[in-house]
């Protein structure tokens, strides 16, 4: 297939575009300098005549922390993204596939989140509204793992490290029939103090442990959920 991967540059396009082409397939992996999804005008240019069986979308704001205070930005680079590329797909009859992450499941449970999840919420929903589908998966990389100074213990999740999610859309992209909807993940809930204590034992973080919402928002200014663990993983 031809495959163009919006987002290509960050963590996980990083990992995913080797592992396609090593499947056969064409792999088109701009970065934001070459086009700039949340402009109408640049993904028209770029998207235009290039034959296209698939677009993988992972571009979207990053910066989960920073959301709450920069909300125009977050909401340009996560919903207008996702909605420029969910209508060009649409009218060109490309399957368009949007990768969402297990923050949006308190959300779906009815209770509080950060902009960031509703931003990603809201580009689910755009994606839907224009016939593509979601991919929900959650990951973390050894550039995060680096930065971090404390874990969390206390929500439960469905992460893997990136090279395992990036290995799993590839696996998701094999797959006949796929629903509108796809939860991928270990079967297992994994906390971010497992994942470290599996990998990097001796990890300076694994020394302070943040074990109740209340300690995580005196932190960062907000609580993680209790819960994100998917409703129900998608065997790929």
């Amino acid at each position: 297939m031809k495959i163009l991967v919006a987002g290509a540059m960050g963590r996980l396009g990083r990992r995913l575009c080797p592992y396609l082409a090593s499947r056969g397939h064409t792999v088109l992996a701009p970065s934001r300098h070459e086009v700039d999804w949340a402009y109408t005008g640049d993904v028209e240019e770029y998207l235009n005549g290039k034959s296209l069986d698939v677009v993988i979308v992972l571009a979207a704001y990053t910066n989960v922390p920073k959301a709450n205070v920069e909300k125009v930005a977050c909401k340009r680079d996560t919903v207008g993204t996702a909605r420029n590329i969910a209508l060009w797909c649409k009218r060109n009859n490309v399957r368009n596939i949007y990768v969402s992450t297990d923050y949006v499941v308190p959300l779906m449970m009815g209770e509080k989140s950060g902009y960031y999840a509703k931003c990603k919420k809201m580009a689910e929903e755009v994606t839907i509204d224009n016939g593509g589908q979601i991919v929900r998966m959650a990951f973390v990389t050894p550039e995060q793992v680096s930065g971090w100074s404390f874990v969390n213990a206390y929500t439960l999740s469905h992460r893997w490290w990136v090279e395992d999610a990036a290995r799993a859309l590839v696996r998701y992209l094999s797959l006949g029939k796929t629903p509108q909807v796809a939860d991928l993940g270990p079967k297992s809930p994994t906390t971010p103090y497992e994942m470290l204590l599996e990998r990097y034992p001796d990890h300076p973080a694994l020394g302070h442990l943040v074990r109740t919402p209340q300690e995580m928002e005196r932190l960062i200014g907000y609580s993680a959920p209790a819960d994100t663990r998917f409703f129900k993983i998608f065997e790929v």
